[in-house]
């Protein structure tokens, strides 16, 4: 349960890493467009601004300026449908009040020609417009320059958080599978390979985690031993003698808790640590039953005996098991296929 959900982990955070990074050069392209399209907006004001410096000196000396005129009015058209109204140029527009002042580019700019159109090149007037023109001009020049670095550097500032984003999730990936086959490592160190089980190494460690608890005059401990299995294995031998083992412990599993804490304890002797309050008795006799009943598939019955002890506030490991096994030997001498407690010695 616990390796499926951190894998299911691990998953989300490979997908979540990918689309950063499939995300990313989408997103640096379209940024890179961008900034090459505020390039040719500077230059579009600049040359804005000096056709109309041209176009001022032409007509004071009574020139043709129509083609001119018209070049500077493609230009006009060409930042409105390039720029102006481009929504993810709107935040910088709104900051510095930029439409106002190209509005305002563009009016002088009419002016200009409506002058020059009337033959007023010579008056005070035309000078005063072409002079706020040119000022304008270059002022909006100056601004697309500020904005387009300022998105420069937001966008900066954006690559190094998905950077520190990518490299937190590799991190997080990385100590996750860390404790991921740590834990792996630890359990399969206290697992016994045949049946799966702990094994005698994790009971000192189950013990601790027991007395961590502060509960553990609530548990009992029952060692069970399969009666007369040297015989099994002499007569079936051992590869039987292992089915028969490996059989035992899934008829025991079927009949104590998911959260009893199940052990081989070595050979054909096992453990079970449980909080059955005072119900210690019928607990391990329903399991003896249970095996009695149970058809292991050889010619004789196969039995178990059961001793059982209650946890003490001042108990160590050894006392508890050295009790239980005591009562475990009562058992075998009073005739085996059967349950016998010792709480007190």
């Amino acid at each position: 349960m616990v390796k499926g959900y951190i894998s299911r982990i691990i998953i989300a955070l490979l997908i979540f890493l990918m689309g950063i990074i499939l995300i990313n050069p989408t997103m640096n392209f379209f940024k890179l467009q961008d900034f090459n399209q505020d390039a040719s907006i500077v230059n579009n004001y600049g040359v804005i601004r000096g056709s109309i410096q041209r176009v001022s000196k032409l007509a004071l000396t009574q020139k043709r300026t129509k083609s001119l005129q018209r070049f500077i009015d493609e230009k006009f058209t060409y930042l409105k449908q390039n720029y102006i109204f481009e929504p993810h140029n709107e935040p910088f527009i709104k900051r510095y009040n930029f439409l106002q002042q190209h509005k305002q580019l563009q009016n002088s700019w009419k002016e200009i020609k409506t002058l020059i159109n009337e033959g007023k090149t010579d008056t005070p007037s035309f000078l005063a417009a072409t002079e706020e023109c040119w000022y304008i001009a270059d002022s909006l020049t100056y601004l697309t320059q500020k904005i387009s670095e300022e998105k420069l550097e937001e966008f900066q500032s954006d690559i190094f958080y998905r950077v520190i984003i990518v490299l937190a999730v590799i991190l997080s990936i990385i100590v996750i599978v860390i404790l991921f086959v740590r834990r792996g490592l630890e359990k399969e160190v206290m697992l016994d390979p045949m049946t799966n089980i702990y094994n005698k190494q994790a009971l000192h460690n189950i013990y601790e985690d027991i007395e961590l608890e502060d509960k553990k005059m609530r548990y009992s401990l029952f060692i069970l031993d399969i009666d007369y299995f040297k015989q099994v294995n002499d007569r079936y031998g051992h590869l039987e003698g292992d089915r028969v083992l490996k059989e035992f412990v899934k008829v025991v599993q079927k009949n104590i808790r998911q959260e009893d804490i199940f052990i081989r304890y070595g050979g054909e002797e096992f453990i079970v640590i449980a909080d059955v309050k005072e119900h210690n008795y019928a607990f391990a006799d329903h399991v003896r039953k249970s095996v009695k009943e149970h058809d292991f598939g050889l010619e004789e019955t196969v039995t178990v005996s059961i001793g059982v002890t209650k946890f003490k506030a001042d108990d160590s490991i050894q006392s508890v098991i050295g009790r239980a096994d005591s009562a475990l030997y009562k058992a075998k001498q009073n005739g085996r296929n059967r349950v016998e407690i010792l709480n007190d010695i």
